[in-house]
């Protein structure tokens, strides 16, 4: 399943929101989200 760029920016900044935590992985990296919208 493929999702569009945009689709997995707004799951990411929901997460975050409702987390808190600003640090997620991806690609196996670790690294600080940072809004894009």
């Amino acid at each position: 399943m493929e999702l569009d760029p945009k689709y997995i920016d707004v799951i990411v900044q929901r997460y975050v929101d409702y987390t808190g935590n600003e640090n997620i992985k991806l690609n196996g990296k670790e690294i600080v989200w940072k809004k894009t919208v």
